[in-house]
């Protein structure tokens, strides 16, 4: 028989206990005998430094209450709804603009916001951003310019580069079908662009470098076409460009703003030219000064949040952390209460210097995502692979999946590297089990009878009511946006389906030591978010490693998808 403690939490949004609290009843799971003996592994947390921790949750704390002092949301959540209230919902969806309802509308930046919503399960949304890029799509397939007066190949590039990204991650058919249709039209049009660039002559200029990156930018998305469309005219483009860019990397391709250089580096990183890549921004990388700022020009004053949080983003990709680090942390210091970033700072900024611009916003969110996905792969191998027997977060899920008929699809979201996956599939074979995670290295350890699907919260590549159960364990902490998170993880269970979340209680945080980005939460909190979507909503303290009790360190919320 189950035993029964109550234990009291705080309220969601609260970091010290109140006299009002709301009192949160959480019981304790009956204990499963496991089949299986997995080997003990020593909880992590407790192997932490009291030192480390308690420094560690100190400059927590204090960004914590500077931003509440300050008015302010969490960083990605606040950028994240300053660029959904500076898309145009109105009757007929348009497309979005440099500032918020101020110029005309671009199509490249259109593409590139749908991407980044998308990517935040924002599917309403970029569905509508897609329809609009779909009606203002030229019959021969190019996208026009801002304003949409004339064809232009490179907004058609940069189109479809977001185009295939966002279909790539989605798990929204109708928006993926969508995408695909844009994707192919254009292809039409990039190979007769890049045909009648093909005999054009190139000089080891600095110019005519700027040019050659423009010429990637047009070349890349039919180098990596399924069908190859135009593949021998993209290499013999691709080939000249890389040898006139190669000529000059060590004097420097960066002569312009670096906001327009950016989309052909991003180009060159798609084919695969990693080195290159690098050379190219070396110069801008030795520019950076020591608060994160990268100067919009050579030697000059001004900075260019749009251009920061751009290379933030390509410098994760390039495994150069480190540059990449600095100036997400200079960007998080300059973003306004409103959520979004002034387009320019400095003495002479020219780019709206007073305006907050959408491009910034979009890079931001997608520097932020690709700041937890290079930390998750660094560590990787180091993730553990086993449980022990009698830890209480596998007994809870033992103890859930015993509700579960014959053939019923259960899904773990954030997997790792298949410890819970392990033991479910030797206890539970007449179950289908899939695991969810970014780390194609994680998916290689999974077993063999369980499905590997590559992907992470908030935006699961997974078509909606396609589950039984889902669980994540530890997952929700890392997502940024964990009550969408919630939302996505209910989307894809089908009406009665089962949802099981364990996680971290917040009133623990403060002595952990963990990634800035991780937030630990209330049991108000995941219980309110889960009951929009899910009735029978329960929270339980669970123990973890080696205690034989809770200790309130790991908190279990279950639902049924209504």
């Amino acid at each position: 028989m189950a035993t029964t403690t109550t234990h009291w939490g705080r309220r969601a949004g609260s970091s010290t206990a109140a006299p009002d609290a709301t009192r949160i009843r959480v019981e304790h799971l009956p204990v499963v005998e496991p089949v299986i003996l997995l080997p003990h592994e020593e909880d992590r947390a407790s192997a932490r430094r009291l030192p480390q921790r308690l420094a560690s949750g100190a400059a927590r704390r204090l960004r914590a209450l500077w931003r509440r002092w300050d008015n302010r949301g969490p960083a990605v959540e606040t950028a994240l709804d300053w660029l959904i209230r500076a898309t145009p919902v109105g009757e007929r969806c348009e497309g979005v603009t440099a500032c918020a309802g101020q110029f005309d509308p671009c199509p490249a930046l259109t593409g590139g916001v749908l991407a980044t919503l998308a990517n935040y399960a924002e599917l309403e949304l970029a569905q509508r951003l897609a329809d609009w890029l779909a009606s203002v799509q030229m019959p021969h397939g190019a996208f026009p310019d801002a304003g949409l007066r004339r064809a232009s190949p490179l907004n058609t590039a940069q189109v479809v580069h977001a185009a295939r990204e966002a279909a790539r991650l989605t798990g929204h058919a109708p928006l993926r079908r969508q995408l695909d249709e844009i994707v192919q039209r254009a292809h039409e049009f990039l190979a007769r662009a890049v045909d009648s660039r093909s005999e054009r002559g190139a000089r080891a200029t600095p110019v005519a470098s700027a040019a050659a990156l423009n010429d990637l930018l047009l070349a890349a998305p039919l180098m990596n076409a399924e069908g190859r469309m135009g593949r021998a005219t993209c290499e013999r483009v691709f080939d000249r460009a890389r040898r006139s860019i190669r000529r000059l990397d060590e004097s420097g391709v960066w002569r312009g703003p670096l906001h327009v250089m950016l989309p052909g580096v991003e180009a060159l990183i798609e084919l695969g030219e990693l080195s290159l890549a690098r050379a190219v921004l070396a110069p801008v990388a030795a520019a950076q000064r020591r608060d994160g700022a990268i100067p919009a020009l050579p030697g000059g004053s001004w900075i260019s949040t749009t251009a920061v949080a751009h290379l933030a983003k390509l410098w994760y990709r390039l495994d150069e952390a480190a540059h990449a680090d600095r100036a997400l942390a200079w960007l998080r210091r300059r973003q306004e209460r409103s959520g979004g970033f002034l387009g320019s700072y400095g003495r002479g900024a020219c780019y709206y210097p007073r305006r907050e611009v959408a491009w910034a916003c979009k890079y931001f969110l997608d520097a932020s995502r690709k700041q937890v996905e290079v930390s998750f792969a660094r560590q990787a191998a180091q993730l553990p692979r086993a449980l022990h027997a009698a830890d209480g977060r596998l007994q809870a899920v033992l103890a859930w999946c015993t509700g579960f008929t014959p053939g019923a699809r259960v899904v773990d979201v954030g997997c790792g590297r298949g410890r819970y996956l392990a033991a479910l599939d030797g206890q539970f074979p007449h179950l289908r089990l899939a695991g969810v995670d970014p780390s194609a290295y994680c998916l290689s350890d999974l077993p063999l009878e369980v499905e590997s699907i590559q992907g992470a919260l908030p935006a699961l590549p997974l078509p909606a009511a396609s589950c039984d159960g889902v669980l994540a364990i530890e997952s929700l902490e890392h997502t940024l946006v964990p009550q969408r998170s919630v939302a996505e993880l209910c989307r894809v269970v089908r009406p009665g389906g089962r949802i099981l979340i364990i996680d971290k209680h917040r009133a623990h945080q403060p002595l952990s030591d963990c990634e800035p980005w991780e937030r630990w939460f209330a049991p108000d909190e995941v219980s309110g978010w889960l009951s929009r979507h899910c009735r029978d909503v329960k929270c339980v303290a669970v123990p973890h490693a080696q205690h034989m009790s809770p200790t309130g360190l790991f908190l279990c919320w279950t639902g049924t998808k209504l």
